[in-house]
């Protein structure tokens, strides 16, 4: 067996056994689930045994839990996905920028100095996103 395999068995054990533990020692255990308010009261479960009530409650917790941190990653995520978009359209945008810049340099260029306008050229494919904003 791996060290890993090992380490999850160990930490699986000491998970389980007080758990199990809990369970034999509060199994015959049972009590009455009353709802009470001021001046009226309801029975929810008359002789309910312990371990069920406290296995339905964090079942409860955890998925309440899960549905309302689940809720926020789907929103966080979406709102990345929107700034992708943002960012790919911008970037888009800059690269036809250059096409255009490039291309009006090139047509100055060719009509002044052919060699000067290769040295711009070169010059210009160097520059960074960074550096144009």
């Amino acid at each position: 067996m791996r060290p890993s395999r090992i380490i999850k068995f160990i930490l699986v054990v000491v998970v389980l056994l007080p758990l199990g533990l809990f369970y034999v020692q509060n199994a015959g255990t049972r009590i009455d689930l009353v709802f009470r308010l001021p001046g009226m009261s309801w029975y929810l479960a008359k002789s309910a045994p312990v371990p069920l009530l406290l296995a339905i409650f964090l079942a409860v917790g955890a998925l309440t839990s899960a549905l309302w941190f689940g809720s926020k990653a789907v929103a966080r995520g979406r709102a990345v996905s929107a700034l992708n978009r943002q960012v790919a359209g911008l970037e888009d945008d800059l690269a036809l920028a250059r096409l255009d810049q490039r291309s009006s340099a090139d047509a100055e260029v060719a009509h002044s100095n052919p060699s000067a306008g290769m040295a711009e050229a070169k010059a210009e494919e160097a520059t960074d996103f960074d550096e144009l904003i």
